[in-house]
């Protein structure tokens, strides 16, 4: 974060990181308190270039690090996983994975296009899934047991053509929803729920087309996105996506909220059970 400083007194400052957050430091030590932050703000990796004392320095950058106008970066490695219709042409998940941010790291990728065989998958790592799973139900039921099997998040992001929906955050051993319930409740809020029942769940149909599901909207806007909500739920620890997903409609420039309910009778996460009293 770098704060726009204006001076307003001999030892005020008024600090501006947007046109909302705005913060004042004032006192004896107001000025070598912004000396600190404008050197961490200059990227300076030495203290050579400020004139007092090393642990002056280190206090002012503790206080500075307490009271947020200081971020200090995570650089240890996080890995999670990837799963996805990724077509035959793997170019854009390799550029994906690529460029992520610095500090998470891939351990496998999985895509759905080549093979459902899914091998030394790591349950104790967060999984990104990468949808539209195009209501495939072998996929749909091989994702929701891992999910089953598994005491860690699972991460949806969905691409649309006209926008992106993040979220939800599912995690079996917290209760929530699994992407069954998802797939579910996704039928029946289409506009043609009984051509998707009758053609694709009731019969044994096959794809004869290859599909990539990164070629979905565009991919560079979809990928700043990806990559921000990463951020969040992996280094920040944010949960607040735990049965809720947000769709971002980029041709209205409006935010839609939900709250994801589990489906009644989910075979994965919400059984029904009949009890016989006699």
């Amino acid at each position: 974060m770098n704060w726009k400083i204006i001076q307003t007194d001999t030892d005020e400052y008024l600090l501006l990181s947007d046109s909302n957050t705005i913060k004042k430091i004032k006192g004896s030590n107001a000025s070598d308190i912004i000396k600190v932050l404008m050197h961490n703000q200059n990227n300076s990796a030495t203290t050579e270039k400020l004139d007092f004392d090393k642990e002056h320095i280190e206090n002012i950058q503790e206080w500075l690090e307490y009271n947020a106008f200081l971020k200090t970066p995570d650089l240890t490695k996080t890995s999670i996983n990837i799963i996805g219709e990724f077509g035959n042409d793997e170019s854009l998940l390799r550029d994906l994975i690529h460029n992520l941010p610095l500090n998470i790291e891939v351990k496998e990728f999985y895509n759905l296009s080549r093979n459902t065989d899914i091998k030394d998958f790591d349950n104790s790592l967060l999984t990104l899934l990468i949808a539209p799973f195009y209501y495939n139900k072998e996929n749909i039921k091989l994702i929701s047991e891992l999910q089953q099997n598994s005491k860690s998040d699972f991460f949806q992001i969905e691409l649309y053509n006209n926008g992106i929906s993040i979220g939800p955050l599912m995690n079996y051993s917290k209760d929530t929803v699994c992407l069954n319930c998802i797939e579910t409740r996704k039928i029946y809020n289409t506009s043609s729920p009984q051509i998707i029942v009758e053609n694709l769940l009731q019969k044994e149909g096959y794809s004869i087309t290859v599909n990539n599901v990164l070629e979905i909207g565009d991919f560079e806007i979809n990928k700043a996105f990806i990559y921000k909500e990463l951020i969040k739920v992996v280094k920040d620890k944010d949960r607040g996506l735990y049965n809720k997903a947000i769709f971002i409609d980029f041709n209205q420039y409006e935010n839609q909220n939900f709250t994801v309910l589990k489906t009644p009778n989910c075979k994965i996460c919400n059984p029904i059970e009949i009890y016989n009293p006699l």
